[in-house]
């Protein structure tokens, strides 16, 4: 009897410090983690105050009034225009393989509210939410300043089972300040 006690003591104290051992090793693992993910968020926190800053910077006056200065002077110097972004909108409609923006779906230059805002209305028929936006996501991936303003249609064609839609753009106009 006194044989069979101490192995099964010996069984015991093995798993015992199986135990033992895993426990130290899930330990480890979390103490490593813990140390990713306090290095993330103190990223993090440095990345809320840079975006923080930078709202701070977009929302002052005269950082907004140089930024138009340098845009005007951008524009002289053969920078971006008006006719650049619709050309953008077309060539981003045939990569999705839309059919020609220019014929009767781009309605162009539509006067807007604000003088120094350009706004494109683009009609697209049978498409999918999707592609749609993606397709404005890309526009103002391209575009740094352009903008979805509005959808002002959006009607569900029931026997393709696809969209029809007006977007409305727009873009910052800096030449009309100076008017």
């Amino acid at each position: 009897m006194a044989g069979q006690s101490s192995e099964e003591f010996d069984v015991l104290t093995f798993f015992i410090y199986v135990m033992a051992l895993l426990t130290a090793i899930v330990g480890v693992f979390a103490g490593w983690n813990r140390s990713k993910v306090s290095a993330a968020s103190k990223e993090l926190r440095k990345e809320i105050s840079r975006l923080s800053d930078m709202e701070e910077i977009a929302l002052d006056e005269d950082f907004r009034d140089w930024v138009a200065k340098d845009r005007e002077a951008s524009k002289t110097r053969g920078g971006r225009t008006g006719n650049d972004f619709l050309a953008l909108i077309d060539n981003t409609t045939s990569k999705f393989g839309w059919s020609n923006p220019n014929s009767d779906q781009l309605q162009g230059r539509v006067p807007s509210e604000r003088d120094d805002e350009l706004l494109v209305k683009l009609t697209v028929k049978n498409i999918r939410i999707e592609e749609l936006v993606k397709f404005c996501v890309e526009i103002e991936k391209a575009w740094p300043g352009a903008r979805v303003s509005e959808i002002p249609s959006l009607k569900f064609n029931e026997k393709e089972e696809t969209w029809d839609t007006t977007v409305a753009f727009s873009i910052y106009r800096p030449d009309a300040q100076s008017n």
